[in-house]
């Protein structure tokens, strides 16, 4: 019995020997695909051998950064972050500290520094932009609203889909961004499709609030309401939920919702309680309505 123990003891010293060689090397060399299988079939059954190799490469990625090697950084960045990202949206694992930290390390590096390399990484970096756009958003819900915003611009300087624009808009008009600099409107703008619901409450609130010297237009605001065709119940369901969009901007928005025959809701307030509440709100509404 002795013996076997020592053997096994002995078998577990070669093997976490061989898995710190193994790591010196992915260090030293960290593109070696042949070094990272063998990393991956040594570790230990108990060990996320994906989760090592993505610590491996955010350790990486600042000493990149350090050498102001700033594409090498970015790559290991996002290689790193497609791990966790995909741990907390798809499988729910409680990696919000490392998604946070990853997010806030590639937004750091300035755009100028990659965009003309991404060709190189395509494919990885729509794997990485696929899974950005629902953490981001996420984040949003979570309160982490300036990691969110970090989220939202990484994918506008990166994202085929310019969607995150609506989101950037979204948290602008609320003045919930301290670092997007581009208006609203012309965030808006950047948006292809005028008929989804979400894009156009997004306008119609602009109208209604004046926000950055907009023009304040009621008609206008119904107008974009009525437009709306797509994404209706996604819609309703965000702004249903007042913990997220504000007790303000919830009352106001089941106002459009109520004249707009294009939502269906089921409203238990009154039109006439809920638009008084919205005029001592600050929202601009006709007296006439």
């Amino acid at each position: 019995m002795l013996d076997k123990e020592k053997d096994e003891e002995e078998k577990k010293k070669i093997n976490d020997s061989l898995i710190s060689d193994l790591n010196k090397a992915l260090e030293l060399d960290p593109e070696d695909l042949f070094v990272k299988n063998m990393l991956v079939r040594r570790l230990r059954k108990e060990i996320d051998a994906e989760r090592v190799i993505a610590d491996i490469d955010e350790k990486i990625g600042d000493l990149e950064s350090k050498e102001c090697n700033h594409f090498e950084a970015f790559k290991h960045y996002i290689d790193s972050a497609r791990y966790y990202l995909r741990e907390v949206l798809v499988h729910e694992n409680d990696h919000w500290d490392a998604v946070e930290r990853l997010i806030s390390k590639i937004h750091s590096i300035s755009e100028n520094e990659i965009i003309s390399r991404t060709d190189s990484i395509a494919t990885e970096l729509s794997k990485f932009c696929q899974l950005l756009r629902g953490t981001a958003v996420q984040l949003y819900v979570r309160g982490k609203k300036d990691i969110a915003e970090k989220g939202f611009l990484i994918l506008l300087s990166y994202d085929t889909n310019k969607n995150c624009a609506l989101n950037l808009a979204f948290m602008k008009r609320r003045e919930e961004t301290c670092l997007t600099e581009q208006p609203v409107t012309d965030l808006l703008n950047q948006c292809s499709n005028k008929n989804d619901a979400i894009w156009c409450i997004n306008k119609a609130l602009c109208y209604v609030t004046g926000v950055e010297g907009h023009d304040v237009n009621w008609e206008e605001a119904m107008n974009v309401i009525h437009s709306a065709q797509e994404n209706m119940d996604e819609a309703v369901q965000w702004w249903s939920n007042v913990g997220v969009v504000g007790e303000a901007e919830n009352n106001m928005v089941m106002i459009f919702f109520d004249l707009a025959e294009n939502f269906s809701i089921k409203d238990q307030i009154s039109r006439g309680d809920r638009v008084s509440q919205a005029r001592k709100d600050g929202y601009h509404i006709p007296e006439l309505l």
